[in-house]
């Protein structure tokens, strides 16, 4: 590094440290010795991003004079975490998860003007204070199936010959991927489901169209159901106890991936302690009372923790049967909220048996992969710079990952101090 560099880098850390900057002002810097987990492995040495695209990282990374500087030391960058599974119901939500470091989230049903709508205002040019967006749109369901209990208006179907239409119908919305229900509800919450047939000729109509077709089931043998009819993903782990033996093994013989949703498998079964999240110190001071409230909710109906053991069991299946593991939330169902959620998500896989660099990949790489997510969830040259700094090292201790310094998306610096302070603002517009 040139001495104009050193002497830069002593004055920009000792403002940033008094608190005098509090936004990186422009997209363009230099982060220094620090660790970098880059979605896949573990490197050291220093990142450049250059208008809001990784240019080097790594030991050789080419670190040019006139930017600012960051030191790194003691810290870690990761990629910016990817929640993939979420329910969108407005623009705040995706500035909520933005402050915790979620750059991009993988919505799994919701109304597709809005989903339009977001969408073109991401795009604008300017626009760097939004969690990105990907979502179905609509999900396919059976007339009075789940699904239609929300308030959003939503064409059913009932009969397999329906299923090609439909999923144009999607795909002429906007729709990134499709959605597909496999849920009877219980006997306080009974729904209609599709039948087999036509979840299967639905999977077949994402197929011929090049789209991913995504499950919602709560049961073991729909789970089953649905892998061996060609789904592409499991949009939750099951949630009604028992244990396949097999379970692992099929779901990697048919290539699908698995989004356990722990967080809301817990609330469902009654399991875990929440309160642990609320007061956690890195996070619990940019919680608002209505993030507090929806963690503090529950289901009125529980599984049992013996379920949720069982899902436990079902997740290190997955694992040692090499299925690919997306961390998601399914907020804001009772016992979540936009971006603690994530976190939590992550300390209860490696709690079930995930490594944490298993666990950071599946909120990274992995979602990035499986969805085409193009150039995130991974800090190689070329890609967006969404990048999150945290104090210590995550690949391992997991937790670390609430202990966030700060947060880029496309290079431009997330004011999480004035979220923190008004509740109001997630980033620089």
């Amino acid at each position: 590094m040139s001495p104009k560099n050193t002497c830069f880098l002593m004055i920009w850390t000792f403002l940033n440290s008094a608190g005098i900057i509090s936004a990186q002002p422009g997209n363009s810097f230099v982060i220094t010795e620090c660790r970098i987990f880059d979605g896949d492995t573990i490197r050291y040495g220093a990142l450049h991003v250059d208008q809001g695209i990784i240019a080097s990282v790594g030991a050789g990374a080419i670190l040019p004079d006139s930017i600012p500087v960051i030191s790194g030391k003691g810290k870690t960058v990761i990629p910016g975490l990817i929640d993939a599974h979420v329910h969108i119901f407005s623009e705040y939500q995706l500035e909520q998860s933005l402050v915790y470091g979620i750059t991009q989230v993988i919505d799994m049903f919701m109304d597709p003007r809005l989903m339009k709508d977001i969408k073109a205002h991401i795009a604008q040019p300017g626009v760097h204070h939004l969690a990105d967006l990907i979502s179905p749109g609509i999900l396919a369901t059976a007339p009075r199936g789940h699904g239609t209990q929300f308030g959003i208006e939503i064409p059913t179907l009932s009969a397999p010959d329906q299923a090609l239409a439909f999923v144009d119908a999607r795909i002429a919305e906007g729709s990134d991927f499709i959605k597909i229900i496999c849920e009877d509800g219980d006997r306080n919450h009974a729904f209609n489901s599709l039948d087999k047939e036509t979840i299967a000729a639905l999977i077949s109509a994402a197929h011929t169209r090049n789209k991913l077709a995504v499950v919602h089931i709560l049961d073991l043998d729909d789970a089953i159901t649905v892998i061996e009819a060609g789904a592409d993903g499991l949009a939750h782990l099951y949630a009604n106890g028992g244990v396949h033996p097999d379970f692992g093994r099929i779901a990697a013989r048919h290539s699908v991936f698995v989004i356990p949703t722990l967080s809301v498998l817990q609330s469902l079964c009654g399991a875990g302690n929440i309160q642990r999240l609320i007061r956690d110190p890195d996070l619990g001071p940019y919680m608002t009372p209505v993030d507090v409230m929806m963690l503090e909710r529950s289901f009125p109906c529980t599984a049992g923790i013996r379920a949720y053991a069982d899902a436990e069991y079902a997740l290190r299946q997955l694992r040692d049967n090499g299925v690919p593991i997306l961390a998601g939330t399914d907020a804001p169902n009772p016992g979540t909220s936009y971006g603690p959620s994530l976190h939590e998500e992550l300390l209860l896989l490696v709690e079930a048996g995930l490594s944490p660099v298993e666990a950071l990949k599946a909120a990274t790489s992995v979602p990035a992969r499986i969805f085409g997510i193009k150039n995130r969830g991974l800090i190689i040259p070329g890609a967006a710079a969404d990048l999150v700094m945290v104090n210590g090292d995550p690949t391992e201790d997991i937790k670390k990952t609430r202990d966030i310094l700060a947060v880029w998306k496309d290079g431009w610096r997330c004011d999480r101090t004035q979220y923190r302070q008004d509740g109001s603002r997630a980033g620089q517009h």
